[in-house]
Order: C-alpha cells, then structure tokens, then sequence
C-alpha cells in the first residue's frame, strides 16, 4: 500500500509505501529507484518542498523526517517510537507542509489534534488545537496545504471540513461542504 504521493518539479513521482520505503518513477511512469527501507514504522505524509526536500511524516514512529533527494536524512523531529505533545514530540504525526519562507507545519493529527509550526531549521515556533468542534480545534487534522498568500488548509477529517489559517494560526474560515478530507492539493494557479 502507498499513503503518500508527491510531485518535485521535474515531474518526478514519490510514492510513500507503508513498508517504509519510497519508489521513485519518472513523469511517464517508469520506474527509476527505490530507497529509504525502514525509514518510517507507518508512512502517511510525504512532501516535496520548493528547494527538493523531501518531508516524510512516520504515523506510529511518532517523527517528522527531512531528507535530500538522494535519500540523506538532514532533520528527525520527535522522538522515534515515543508519542508525546511537547514542543519537539509528537502523537501519530499525518502530514507536513513546507511555506516559502522554510518555515514548516506538522499536523499532529491522531493523537494530539493540533498544528505545530516551526522554524527553516526546525526550531519550535508555535502550536494550536486540541480535540473539539470549534474554530481552531480539530478532530484528525490529516492533511495540509498552503496558498499563494501562505494561508494554512489544514484537513480536519473527523470534523468534516477544512479551516483555514494565517501562519500566525489565527482562525480565517472554514469550508464544510466537500466530505471528509483526507488529503488536500492546491494547484500553482
């Protein structure tokens, strides 16, 4: 099974397999490497950033995983097999998105039902959420994205809809008309 896919620039195709490991194809679909076996416990997210990056989130590992496109780990958050909800630990992690100024987030969505956001070097910034129904909370934040204008789409699966945040994680609006999200993508247009 795969529970991740990502496009860099080139067109080359990522997939996350839940073994651990991540195939890479070219644009057309031929196969061109495998690599990184046992690099997660349980994939779910995979993200490509604008400089090539790749960011794997490891669902039961509790870790948020940045690598080269060569497969060289350059940064694990959190400690591996341990769930926590401090400023550097996570509970079952599901996705991560990168802004263009290198700051990225975590959605730390199975158990800790919140977003943590932290520097270009991983440093902690901030996090907000907890379990609940109200703007800003969430049950299973499982997906992110970012606009054009940096705002945060943030997944809240078992809330049925998407809110949407400033990166200061202020509340904006929320969408519950589209089911339940379990991924989100927005376009470069």
């Amino acid at each position: 099974p795969v529970s991740s896919v990502a496009i860099d620039a080139d067109g080359t195709v990522h997939a996350f397999r839940r073994e651990g490991a991540i195939l890479t194809f070219d644009k057309n679909g031929a196969f061109l490497k495998s690599w990184g076996e046992g690099i997660a416990k349980w994939t779910h997210g995979l993200e490509i950033d604008r400089e090539g990056f790749i960011w794997a989130t490891d669902g039961e590992g509790h870790q948020v995983k940045k690598f080269t496109p060569q497969g060289e780990l350059l940064l694990a958050l959190g400690k591996y097999d341990v769930a926590g909800d401090g400023p550097n630990s996570f509970n079952r992690p599901t996705d991560v998105v990168v802004a263009e100024n290198g700051e990225f987030y975590v959605a730390d969505g199975y158990g800790n039902s919140r977003i943590v956001k932290f520097s270009k070097d991983g440093r902690y910034i901030m996090d907000w959420g907890s379990k609940g129904t109200a703007p800003g909370q969430f049950d299973t934040p499982h997906a992110l994205a970012l606009d054009s204008r940096q705002r945060l789409f943030v997944g809240d699966r078992g809330n049925k809809r998407i809110q949407i945040f400033d990166g200061e994680g202020n509340f904006l609006d929320e969408w519950t008309h589209l089911g339940i999200p379990y991924g989100i993508d927005i376009s470069r247009d």
